[in-house]
């Protein structure tokens, strides 16, 4: 079994490191670029910026989710190396130091694909390339970090990491799901009154993609090696990139699912004082919520049958 460590790496030494020092700069200047403009537009007496806590283009709660959890990484670093005070060293079960790298990876990701975003007749603002390009230094210097200081090694009986995990209730459920989450990416997802700018829009539709494919590359990276097992070709990894698998499997399913949610809770397209952009959520976007809902309970599902079974 995976030991646990009883506390961070070099606690209270009162310095940072290089990985410390990247980290904790890209996770706050992320935080900062999330406030900034991420979308503007002036186009003669039609006007406005949104920043990344604006209720418009899906950012609201996304990328303050986002923002904030970098900032989390960003402050446990400091307070574990020039503080007393204890930070944990498990998250939910979990190395923290892994907890951080995959967290880091998803909010990079998730940053990224709103700084490359193309609009029609709407610019990217400072925000979206300051946050973008912090972002990717929060991961790189998680990276380094870890490698100062590395993380237990891998368990050997990851739960899902093989073919004993293939054929279980929840592997269904997360291929089922990641299908749904496809399949309603072709359909309509987004729905205006004729005379705005569009009738009806799939995932694939250039203003609102890549933002609405996320959760559709997420949800097909935690199911598609369950598809493989399942057919027999070949058992699922055990490890990806030094980490268990299972445990990266059930953060990026669950992240499509908290992507999927946010854009249930925010506005998916333009917001103005005094102009009402009415835009509805069709079947599409209904089919891809519950088909990225069935993939994180799925795989949360799996990660918990070996611990039943076990108990």
């Amino acid at each position: 079994m995976e030991q646990q460590p009883s506390s961070g790496p070099a606690g209270g030494a009162g310095k940072l490191s290089t990985g410390d020092l990247v980290a904790v700069a890209g996770g706050a200047v992320t935080l900062i670029g999330s406030f900034l403009n991420f979308y503007k537009v002036d186009d003669g007496g039609f006007s406005g910026s949104w920043g990344g806590w604006s209720d418009a283009f899906s950012l609201m709660p996304l990328i303050p989710i986002a923002g904030l959890i970098a900032a989390v990484i960003a402050v446990s670093i400091v307070l574990e190396r020039l503080s007393e005070v204890s930070v944990p060293a498990t998250v939910l079960g979990q190395p923290r130091q892994r907890v951080d790298l995959i967290a880091s990876a998803l909010v990079c990701l998730t940053f990224l694909t709103f700084t490359v975003r193309s609009i029609e007749s709407i610019e990217r603002g400072i925000g979206a390339w300051v946050a973008g390009l912090a972002s990717i230094a929060l991961v790189t210097g998680v990276v380094l970090r870890n490698r100062e200081h590395p993380i237990p090694g891998v368990a050997s009986d990851a739960p899902g990491a093989g073919g004993a995990q293939a054929r279980t209730p929840g592997a269904y459920a997360m291929v089922a799901g990641a299908a749904a989450v496809l399949v309603g990416s072709f359909l309509d997802v987004y729905g205006a009154p004729d005379g705005d700018d569009f009738t009806a829009a799939s995932a694939w539709e250039q203003d609102f993609r890549p933002i609405t494919l996320l959760p559709v590359l997420l949800a097909l990276v935690a199911a598609l090696p369950v598809v493989v097992a399942l057919a027999g070709a070949r058992p699922e990894p055990t490890s990806v990139a030094g980490q268990p698998w299972s445990v990266v499997q059930t953060a990026v399913a669950g992240w499509a699912a908290i992507v999927m949610i946010s854009f249930l809770i925010g506005n998916p397209f333009i917001s103005l004082p005094g102009i009402d952009f009415e835009v509805s959520r069709e079947i599409g976007f209904w089919v891809m919520l519950a088909g990225s809902v069935a993939v994180a309970g799925g795989a949360v599902a799996r990660r918990r049958a070996p611990a039943a079974a076990s108990g």
